[in-house]
């Protein structure tokens, strides 16, 4: 596809121009994990496509990646200085505007239509962190990680499922998302921090070997726990024609996430990047859109 720079394009008329964009990332970041010895994997839906598709779902347009919490907050502390320009690092420390638990890198000659002070093609980085081995304070954890997505986020209501629902259980949710979500607008990071902090400091009240990424995504948070062992890597996920590191055990890993019949296609229209512009840039490399 030849890029007409300025110009607005869909997700299904530029995906072939997007996801190069998104492969450039992802081997950038690939890279620059395994030059410093941090170990990440395919996760979610690119997890799904490389075992399915050998690359993208066919209707997908985004890359997961997952780490480990230790890893990935050193990933955050290597990035800014190592990615090449046209990249940027978005936290909710880079990016003022930027709620989210996770973290994305961004491509910066791209433009989408997220409401951000970076907003250009990205790839998602999710952390995974130690969950309690008890049931009770597995409740209590995403509960409360469900509270500061309200807070913080402000956009979970739909995650949830209940923006339009009718009854007094999702007027009550309701209301509460939108008062949890006044408070948050008057925390600052720091006190941001220090709340995700205590969520995850409940796991050492019942320390265990489950882990899960369900404190960054709390709709995840059920359906991503795991045994540690199951988060053994090995190099072997093809995605486009490279071998990425996948976990060891990904049938596991796809069956308590998508349920036993993976590997069955499913259809979803449910697109995260609905329109793109993409910028020029003479110093574009050859991995880009060009």
């Amino acid at each position: 596809m030849l890029v007409e720079y300025g110009r607005t394009y869909t997700f299904e008329e530029a995906k072939e121009a997007l996801r190069r964009v998104q492969i450039n990332i992802l081997d950038t970041v690939a890279d620059i994990c395994e030059q410093h010895g941090l170990r990440y994997w395919l996760d979610g839906g690119t997890l799904l496509g490389a075992v399915r598709h050998q690359g993208f779902i066919p209707w997908d347009d985004d890359i997961d990646i997952g780490m480990m919490r230790e890893d990935y907050e050193k990933l955050m502390a290597i990035l800014p200085d190592a990615l090449p320009e046209h990249m940027v690092m978005q936290t909710r420390k880079t990016d003022p505007l930027y709620k989210l638990a996770y973290m994305k890198v961004r491509d910066q000659n791209s433009l989408i239509e997220d409401r951000y002070l970076y907003n250009g093609i990205f790839i998602d980085i999710f952390p995974f962190d130690m969950m309690p081995k008890s049931k009770h304070l597995q409740r209590v954890q995403r509960a409360m990680t469900m509270v500061m997505e309200a807070t913080v986020v402000h956009t979970e209501m739909d995650r949830l499922h209940i923006a339009h629902k009718k009854g007094v259980k999702a007027s009550i949710i309701r209301l509460g998302m939108r008062t949890f979500a006044r408070i948050g607008k008057v925390l600052d990071e720091a006190k941001v921090d220090r709340l995700y902090r205590s969520i995850r400091n409940l796991s050492r009240l019942s320390p265990s070997t489950l882990y899960g990424e369900g404190i960054a995504i709390s709709w995840a948070y059920y359906r991503s726990i795991r045994e540690q062992q199951d988060y053994e890597v090995v190099r072997e996920g093809l995605f486009h024609g490279r071998k990425y590191f996948i976990p060891k055990n990904y049938d596991r890993f796809l069956r308590t996430f998508y349920g036993d019949n993976y590997m069955t296609p499913v259809p979803s229209d449910n697109v995260h990047i609905k329109q793109i512009v993409f910028l020029e840039n003479p110093e574009r490399n050859s991995n880009a859109a060009t």
